[in-house]
């Protein structure tokens, strides 16, 4: 059962129904509890979840918070190389550069390339490129943070359940191309994001795509 509820949320994420998503999501985490399975992965993949809506909601501290805890759920279940358990590493670690919780992780977050890359999963090792720019840029080397985050978002990945989180990669690429007085690179790294969310067919009204509507929020959102 707490897999279908589960589902059903990730349905309503997908459409960008935050408020009727976050409840199915703590539903499944309930029911999970209820029947003993404490260290089910599923705890995890709903707790990954609920970090995505605090994401998307604008709360960074609550969004790592919540991270940290489905981390340290999947890691307790999967296997060292499990590309679920290596999602999360990675989640957390963006999440703890972008709200300022971690200083330098250079090392780290070329240390979890490493280990993306040795899997053979595209999408992790673009991601794990991703937290390495955001690694770049907390410590102002801006232009090694947009060389790195414009190789994630080249690199061709199959298609996913929650293609979302790349239009964050666009809004980075943004933001640090403004941070440096590059405007025309900006806007053509603007409209390379919204080409993405319309390929990917994330709905207009999608939270996500919030990052890349006005030059206010564009300017800032995303770069550490």
């Amino acid at each position: 059962l707490a897999p279908r509820v589960h589902n059903l949320g990730s349905a309503h994420l997908a459409l960008g129904r935050l408020d009727q998503a976050e409840p199915l999501f703590r539903e499944a985490l309930a029911i999970e509890h209820a029947i003993g399975r404490t260290r089910a992965p599923g705890i995890g993949f709903s707790l990954a979840k609920l970090s995505r809506i605090q994401e998307l909601r604008g709360d960074l501290p609550g969004a790592r918070r919540l991270a940290e805890d489905a981390f340290t759920q999947l890691a307790a279940v999967l296997p060292p190389r499990h590309e679920q358990r290596l999602d999360a590493e990675l989640r957390q670690m963006r999440l703890r550069l972008m709200d300022g919780t971690a200083a330098d992780l250079r090392d780290e977050a070329a240390d979890l390339q490493r280990r993306a890359d040795a899997l053979g999963e595209p999408q992790l090792s673009a991601s794990a490129l991703y937290v390495r720019g955001l690694a770049d840029a907390r410590l102002g080397h801006d232009e090694d943070a947009i060389r790195l985050i414009d190789q994630a978002v080249h690199v061709e990945t199959r298609a996913r359940a929650f293609p979302h989180d790349r239009l964050a990669w666009y809004a980075s690429l943004i933001g640090l191309h403004a941070r440096n007085g590059d405007m025309a690179a900006a806007a053509r790294a603007r409209r390379d994001g919204l080409a993405y969310a319309d390929r990917m067919a994330i709905p207009a009204t999608h939270p996500a795509r919030d990052v890349l509507r006005s030059p206010e929020t564009i300017t800032t959102a995303n770069v550490p």
